[in-house]
């Protein structure tokens, strides 16, 4: 028996023990018929209000599995397999049938996407583990299974594997429909099928499929599909042409004319231009005990590769133990001393299961890596904000990965400073690429911070000598590679530049332009009177982490002992910055202060004032979060008791709003914001992302009980209801009684939400933060369970923190069983001390233990 038929077994052995045991059941259950198995997978049952992902991949290319069968595979702007969604015929699927007492079959989707609206007795299961993905469908005559995974080759492997559930013989079919594209185009044309060649030849399909991205560039891209069948004693029927395999050329996929006969009216083995070309196949057999089919795809644009590739044929032992080396990969992994590990014991809300909140951390760490080192975000472009904030994350347990990204990410800024807000990565043999370039003020802040933080935990100064390049802006949406390159140093100070030249000479604060991190509140920058592209309206948020970059470059120059004038000059900046934020930026009445989140042209208008330009009272949620974290708070701690004032007034049944009141279809100026329902995204949602920055700043001014209660409203473990994949942090949670939304979510996997609360369970709750000297160990105030730990690696030494209650009335602390004497931070509200990374060498065990 094949590694993957025991692995389909051992999976549906372990569904059926689940669901006999309601206690199983309960430790185990996340929103939406979800539930984590033992190692970790999760189990997905079918269900109609949402649909849960997970991605595969190696190096940015990604295969994305949906637990309703949906497939999508692309690295950047190449797909190799086009996204489809909401009830749209999907581009792959899998099929099984048993013969009936006429001749005929009925056929059953493997995926689960293509299914009959008429079947019973079918039970379907999606499982996704870190190595694969795995769909059974359990029918009274077998249980099949598929897996489908990427290595590191690139390749999608895809293995089907039919298991008798009946004593006598069964005559069975399997069939395979791959609609590939194999090209930089998110979606298909009428001009696709022109420029899609497939022919079949002894078990291999080959795609040819030539594209002109440009007048000077010319692409041969090329796919092959190769196939491997367990049996000889099969009848395999095989196409190339779409409309064979339908049986008709209006025909949908799941009522497919041949998936019932059993057979194709032609086999065509050439299809191209009048027909869209796919490779599919049916394989009839005589089912006695199990029958499995591979497939393997890969794309090249090398001629002598595609040509290698038709020759090679599949090592089937290669392809379950790829499966199997993954698999024991991601379980020691864990273990390993520089991954960040993080668990719980005896949570306080006993609604939260401790197996089941340490297994959704661990699968938030697993999202912030993909999002991290992904080519896409499930879309073409990576937005840059985005990017850094996840490498912020990463370089905890990943330095030199997350060290290569941001080379990347510095490589595609324009030479004035001005990184794009989104970019792709150019196709092969160009220099050019798509970019998303409209001006958000806020890209530039986050690289600066990113790089003070990797800088922070790895001491890798020599990262600032490395010489990368830029891509020049030369169209509204597209960017071409630059000949000028130096080091990463000087493209700080570029960005440096770029914000200097944004500041408004009468406020010093600055200039939002096209828009801040609050992507839909994009009207601010506008001109009153169209003299100017942007005007002088400002950006409170992205003001206070232009304050929070010069204090970094000041520390980081400082300690470089160089460029003492930029040390000088940045120190003027911050000192007119802080000035003009504490002036302009702060609104009081008699009774109240706030923080505003910003203001139009002139000051002409304010958001999150007492009165804003709709006459609403309205807080801004990211403008208070940034105020205390970028350490403005600190210079006026007054600020506070208003500031929690506005929290208060932000909360909600999902936590922290990011806005509120939500704004109106006829506010004019604030931007499209107002196009926005009520109670979705940036207009009054929970927006997960801007509420963990929330919860940091809890952290920060001391809070820490409050910040458990934010946590424990916007992770997704406490909700009934999820529309995205429960077992990761979502983008939003939507609530608007009116309309009937509670809970839904724009989207889930590429939101920095998972990012921000790794950050903040290490910064916040155990309170380890390193500097460019010193690692700050202060945990919070308030920890919501009986045990606690974590583990993490910084500047080479590896730092264990356990915290136990013993209920001793007063908090100890241990340092490799050495009690320390503690001191207070007395924004923070709590205890702890201050580490020198040059008392220790590297290697060293550093372990603390927490004691109350």
């Amino acid at each position: 028996m094949r590694k993957l038929e025991q692995k389909i077994l051992k999976l549906y052995k372990e569904i059926l023990e689940l669901e006999k045991n309601k206690d199983i059941q309960e430790q185990k259950s996340l929103p939406n018929q979800t539930y984590y198995l033992e190692q970790g997978e999760v189990l997905c049952y079918p269900r109609s209000n949402g649909d849960s992902r997970f991605p595969y991949g190696y190096d940015g290319f990604y295969l994305w599995a949906y637990a309703s069968g949906y497939l999508s595979a692309n690295e950047s702007t190449f797909y190799v397999i086009l996204p489809a969604s909401e009830g749209k015929e999907p581009f792959v699927d899998f099929f099984a049938g048993v013969k009936d007492k006429e001749g005929g079959y009925f056929p059953i989707s493997l995926l689960g996407v293509g299914r009959q609206p008429i079947e019973k007795n079918i039970q379907r299961y999606c499982i996704f583990s870190k190595e694969a993905v795995y769909y059974l469908t359990k029918t009274p005559f077998f249980l099949a299974g598929v897996r489908i995974y990427v290595n590191e080759q690139k390749q999608i492997v895809a293995s089907i594997a039919i298991l008798s559930q009946q004593t006598e013989p069964l005559d069975v079919y399997v069939s395979s429909y791959f609609n590939l594209m194999f090209k930089y185009e998110s979606a298909e044309s009428v001009e696709t099928k022109w420029f899609k060649k497939c022919c079949y030849s002894n078990n291999v399909f080959t795609f040819e499929c030539p594209e002109d991205i440009d007048r000077k560039t010319h692409l041969l891209n090329y796919g092959v599909l190769r196939r491997s069948i367990s049996s000889s004693n099969v009848k395999v029927h095989n196409t190339t042409s779409h409309i064979d395999y339908v049986g008709a050329k209006s025909n949908h996929l799941n009522c497919a004319q041949p998936l019932f006969t059993g057979k194709f009216a032609e086999n065509k083995s050439v299809t191209t231009f009048t027909d869209t070309a796919i490779a599919g196949d049916i394989i009839t057999f005589t089912l006695e005990n199990t029958l499995c089919v591979d497939y393997v795809i890969d794309a090249t644009h090398d001629t002598a590769k595609f040509e290698q590739l038709q020759k090679t044929p599949l090592k089937i032992e290669e392809i379950d133990l790829y499966a199997s080396i993954k698999e024991d990969f991601y379980l020691s992994r864990k273990k390993e001393p520089q991954m960040l590990n993080m668990s719980f014991e005896q949570w306080h809300n006993k609604k939260i299961s401790d197996k089941t909140l340490n297994k959704f951390i661990d699968s938030v760490i697993y999202q912030v890596e993909y999002c991290a080192l992904a080519k896409n975000s499930g879309t073409i472009f990576l937005g840059v904000r985005d990017v850094v904030q996840q490498i912020e994350a990463l370089l905890m347990w990943q330095p030199v990965a997350a060290k290569e990204k941001l080379l990347e990410v510095l490589g595609i800024i324009d030479p004035s400073g001005n990184p794009p807000r989104q970019y792709s990565l150019p196709p092969i043999g160009s220099k050019n690429a798509r970019m998303d370039l409209r001006p958000f003020i806020d890209q530039s802040v986050w690289i600066i911070s990113t790089i003070y933080t990797y800088l922070a935990y790895t001491s890798d100064y020599h990262f600032l000598d490395i010489i990368c390049g830029y891509f020049e802006i030369d169209g509204p949406a597209s960017a071409t590679q630059s000949e000028l390159q130096d080091t990463v140093l000087d493209h700080m100070f570029k960005i440096m530049n770029y914000l200097k030249s944004n500041l408004d000479s009468k406020t010093n604060c600055l200039r939002t332009l096209y828009g801040d991190w609050n992507d839909a509140l994009d009207g601010l920058g506008e001109s009153l009177d169209g003299s100017a592209e942007y005007g002088t309206g400002v950006s409170i948020m992205a003001s206070c982490q232009y304050y929070q970059n010069l204090g970094e470059m000041i520390d980081i120059l400082q300690h470089l002992g160089t460029h003492l004038d930029k040390v000088i000059e940045f120190q003027g900046i911050k000192n007119k910055l802080k000035q003009g934020l504490y002036t302009h930026a702060i609104v009081s009445n008699k009774e109240d202060r706030k923080i505003l989140h910003g203001w139009g042209d002139q000051q002409s208008y304010y958001v999150g004032s007492f009165d804003d330009i709709d006459h609403q009272n309205r807080d801004s949620l990211t403008a208070n979060a940034f105020w205390i974290t970028s350490g403005l708070y600190e210079e006026d701690p007054t600020i506070k008791k208003h500031i929690l004032k506005a929290y208060e007034r932000l909360d909600s049944k999902y936590g922290l709003k990011t806005f509120h009141p939500h704004f109106e279809p006829n506010v004019q100026g604030v931007g499209r914001i107002v196009h926005l329902v009520k109670g979705a995204a940036e207009n009054g949602a929970t927006y997960c992302h801007a509420t963990l920055f929330g919860i940091e700043s809890l952290y920060k001014i001391g809070e820490g009980k409050l910040a458990i209660e934010q946590f424990e409203k916007v992770i997704p473990l406490t909700h009934t209801n999820i529309s995205t994949s429960p077992f990761i942090m979502s983008n939003s949670y939507v609530y608007n009684e009116e309309l009937g939304m509670d809970g839904e979510s724009m989207n889930d996997w590429y939101t920095g939400s998972g990012t921000v609360f790794i950050k903040t369970m290490v910064k916040g709750l155990f309170g380890i933060q390193p500097d460019l000297d010193l690692i700050h160990i202060f945990p919070s105030n308030y920890f919501p369970s009986k045990g606690a730990s974590v583990q993490i690696l910084i500047d080479g030494l590896l730092f264990s923190l356990i915290y136990e209650n013993k209920n001793l009335g007063q908090r100890k602390i241990f340092l490799n069983d050495v009690e320390v004497k503690v001191v207070l931070d007395e924004h923070r509200n709590t205890y702890g001390f201050h580490l020198n990374k040059k008392d220790y060498p590297k290697g060293t065990h550093l372990k603390i233990k927490l004691l109350e």
